[in-house]
């Protein structure tokens, strides 16, 4: 059993050794099979490997064959760079560079085949290694450049690198393009487009593009001159940006006019310039786009200015020819006449026909000699110029006066080719001169000498009373109550009644005497052959009493008196001037002694007569200088005692004699007419002060303003009433004018609508110096006033006084009834101010309650008085 078993065992391990052997075997032949298909797989790639490298070279040859012959055939120059060397190049290489063979450009920098520097002033060899350097960055560089021909002359050349393999080497393909042509295509390009900006900026003509919007995208020098604006400012904007915008429209509407129809027009356009408005000729054409569009307007502007200025200037000389109220003739060389305007025939009564070749000597009139046409000619052929008066004989035979100017007319080579004669007809001038001559010597109104006359007559009579060693006299004398009259009954009725003056003076006066007009209602008569001084009395009374009797003027009886000055030859003075001052002297005196009297001249009267001419002089320095001031004296209610306003008193700071008070000097102000400047300088500095308070918080209340006579009647005082309330913005109610009692019933009627349309601006009426003058109850009723100021005169004497009592119970009840505001004025003691009270005055002023004050302590008053 143990040997079956044995045997068995080993059967069954040979069995198992057999089979492994048998799948090693098969294991090997299966490898071995795959490698043989492995190597004949291999086998045949290796085939068609070969087979396809044989292709690949035969490919290659071929393509290196192309290569080559495009390479050579190339006809740019064309190069490969190797290690930054011409290693190879082409024949047109070769050929412009003008080498004799390619074996001369062998291992070439390319800086060798160029200038030293490159025209951007680079080092040719220092840019061509950048270039080369930028190839093999990029792979592909262009760029132009700069060649030397072998005999030195120099082409441009568009150059392309770009870089390649050849023969497992990286090189450089490098081809040249001569673009000399181009270049100086370019160069001719730019010279004409040089040229033609040349032409645009330096053209006389404004040259400019402007698109459909009215945009300006081109324009020359001179736009820019015109308009007044560089181009850097204006390109890019619309027209309104740099033109006045009715000129920018006409411009506009001129391009759209251009835009719809598409045709070149043009038009006369206009430009505000620096020196006025100009005139330009525009030719405008439309510009199209490449769609055919019309989207700009060129314009062509030429100044025509100066041209329209001479066909204007031409025109307006043709119609000046035609219609000028002078005759004009116009002759060639000869002087013989080729034509004459409408002025000459009217003037002559020629028609045109009838002097049509005639010479200008049938006008003459034979009252000028040969002699004066001889001089006339002279001069005209001397200086090319004659002006003078002559006699000219119209066609009816009637000769007239002429103011004639011949000049001649020159050519640009200055010869003579023809004469210009315009005259006018003189006749009524020379009328006009006889009466100006009449007029310069004679009072126009009464037809007596007047005082240019008067003097020359004086000087006469004087050489006449040296020689003769006789006596004469100046009678100087005006009308008293003139004034009064002129301004009462109107100006019409004192001319008349000077009329009627100077009649009866040259009546009642001897015909070898004068009696002149010297000015107003101021009359003198000359009188000679005096045996003494004496026998001028029986003159002045003359006058005196010529003067009393009534004039009869327009259904009114007019009573005036004279006051009379004398003045005698050689006892007072021997000159003329001297004598009609010294007679003006006695006159005034004559006036100061009561009028209606005569005096003869005395020495102190000169010195009446200077002192009154230094305090005018003083006076104008006075206003020249501005010293005059603005004092205030405060108004009070007597119950209450509040402040109520001030009355404004001015006041003259004389620098050597100090203060002086009005009434030395407003007298004369008003009659020398001085007053009007005094008078617009207090307004205006009483409505500046009261601003100046206003503004301070100060309350002034109401300022009044003394108004002189002659500021209604020699001033627009309504006018500078209105400009002051204005200029200081003063409120109504708060400035008031007092007038005298005595003007204001001068003339009631006329001074009425003065007084009213003061009124109307808000401004109140006072009447100063109540009861001392001469009113009308009828008048008091219409005048539009406001208050009443009893006069100082009055209150000195209440309460003792029972006239004065009366006077002031008086006017209280009178401004109570009429309904008028009542002021005392110069109030100066408790008992006055007492009785004014108990008698229902409401307001006082004087020195009882505040003096006249300077304007600094007058608010130092207001501002205790707030207080």
């Amino acid at each position: 059993m143990l040997n079956l078993l044995q045997n068995n065992t080993s059967l069954l391990l040979c069995t198992i050794l057999l089979l492994v052997m048998s799948i090693l075997m098969a294991i090997v032949i299966t490898v071995q099979y795959r490698r043989l298909r492995s190597l004949k797989a291999s086998h045949v790639k290796l085939s068609i490997v070969l087979n396809n490298k044989e292709e690949v070279e035969k490919k290659l040859a071929a393509e290196e064959a192309r290569f080559q012959s495009m390479f050579e055939d190339s006809p740019d120059p064309t190069w490969i760079i190797d290690n930054h060397q011409f290693t190879l190049c082409n024949s047109a290489a070769v050929q412009i560079l003008g080498y004799p063979s390619k074996e001369a450009l062998d291992n070439t920098h390319p800086s060798k085949l160029s200038p030293e520097f490159q025209p951007d002033g680079e080092a040719s060899y220092a840019k061509a290694e950048r270039m080369m350097h930028l190839a093999d960055e990029r792979g592909l560089h262009r760029f132009e450049w700069i060649h030397t021909r072998l005999d030195g002359s120099n082409f441009p050349a568009e150059v392309t690198l770009s870089r390649m393999t050849m023969k497992g080497r990286q090189v450089i393909y490098c081809v040249w393009r001569d673009i000399s042509e181009r270049k100086e295509m370019e160069r001719k390009e730019i010279e004409n487009q040089q040229l033609l900006t040349a032409i645009i900026e330096n053209a006389a003509a404004l040259v400019y593009v402007c698109d459909i919007n009215s945009k300006l995208i081109l324009c020359n020098q001179q736009f820019e001159k015109a308009v007044g604006y560089p181009r850097s400012e204006i390109l890019g904007k619309v027209r309104t940006n740099f033109l006045p915008a009715e000129i920018a429209h006409e411009h506009y509407q001129n391009d759209l006019q251009v835009l719809r129809s598409k045709c070149t027009s043009s038009f006369e356009e206009t430009n505000l310039e620096t020196d006025g408005l100009h005139t330009y000729l525009t030719i405008k054409n439309p510009l199209y786009s490449d769609k055919g569009e019309a989207w700009a307007v060129i314009g062509i502007s030429t100044d025509i200015t100066a041209r329209k200025r001479s066909e204007n200037e031409g025109k307006l000389a043709a119609t000046v020819f035609r219609h000028i109220a002078d005759g004009i003739i116009i002759t060639d060389i000869d002087a013989t006449i080729i034509s004459v305007n409408q002025a000459f025939s009217r003037i002559t009564g020629y028609a045109y026909d009838e002097t049509y070749g005639q010479k200008p000597s049938m006008l003459q009139s034979e009252r000028q000699d040969k002699a004066f046409y001889e001089a006339m000619w002279h001069q005209i052929l001397e200086n090319g110029m004659w002006q003078g008066e002559i006699w000219n004989r119209r066609k009816n035979g009637e000769i007239f006066p002429a103011w004639q100017t011949i000049t001649s007319v020159k050519n640009e080579a200055g010869e003579t080719t023809n004469y210009v004669s315009v005259f006018s007809d003189i006749t009524e001038v020379k009328q006009s001169q006889e009466r100006l001559e009449r007029l310069a010597h004679y009072d126009a109104l009464t037809e007596l000498p007047n005082r240019v006359l008067f003097k020359d007559r004086v000087s006469q009579a004087l050489e006449h009373a040296r020689r003769h060693h006789t006596k004469l006299a100046i009678v100087l004398f005006d009308l008293d109550g003139f004034k009064t009259v002129n301004d009462s009954l109107g100006h019409p009725i004192g001319d008349r009644l000077l009329q009627l003056v100077a009649q009866r003076l040259s009546q009642c006066m001897r015909a070898e005497d004068t009696v002149s007009r010297l000015g107003g209602d101021e009359f003198a008569v000359l009188i000679t052959e005096l045996n003494s001084g004496d026998d001028a009395i029986q003159a002045a009374h003359k006058i005196l009493q010529a003067s009393q009797e009534p004039y009869h003027v327009n259904d009114h009886a007019v009573m005036v008196t004279s006051s009379v000055g004398i003045s005698i030859f050689p006892d007072d003075t021997e000159d003329g001037n001297d004598l009609i001052r010294n007679a003006d002297a006695a006159m005034y005196e004559a006036k100061a002694k009561g009028r209606n009297t005569y005096c003869f001249y005395q020495a102190e009267m000169t010195v009446k007569a200077q002192q009154r001419l230094s305090a005018e002089r003083d006076l104008r320095r006075a206003i020249e200088q501005k010293e005059f001031e603005v004092w205030y004296q405060p108004q009070i209610d007597l119950s209450s005692q509040r402040f109520l306003g001030a009355e404004a008193l001015i006041r003259w700071r004389d620098p050597l004699r100090g203060l002086i008070p009005p009434l030395e000097f407003i007298p004369l102000a008003e009659q020398n007419g001085m007053i009007l400047p005094i008078g617009e300088f207090v307004l205006h500095q009483v409505c500046a002060d009261f601003k100046e308070w206003q503004a301070a918080q100060l309350n002034a209340k109401r300022l009044s303003v003394n108004v002189a006579g002659p500021q209604f009647y020699r001033s627009d005082i309504v006018a500078t009433i209105k400009d002051c309330l204005s200029e200081y913005q003063i409120p109504a109610g708060m400035l008031e004018i007092e007038v005298t009692e005595t003007f204001m019933m001068e003339n009631p009627q006329e001074i009425k609508d003065i007084l009213l349309a003061i009124q109307e601006l808000g401004v109140t009426i006072a009447i100063d110096d109540f009861g001392t003058g001469y009113s009308s109850l009828a008048y008091l009723r219409e005048l539009p006033i406001d208050t009443l100021k009893i006069d100082r005169a009055f209150i000195r004497d209440i309460p003792s006084n029972n006239k004065g009592i009366a006077i002031v119970r008086a006017i209280l009840a009178l401004g109570s009834s009429m309904g008028f505001n009542v002021v005392a004025e110069g109030v100066e003691t408790q008992e006055q101010s007492d009785f004014l009270q108990a008698e229902g005055c409401r307001k006082g002023q004087g020195y009882y309650f505040a003096k006249p004050m300077p304007k600094a302590e007058f608010t130092r008053w207001l501002q205790n008085h707030e207080g």
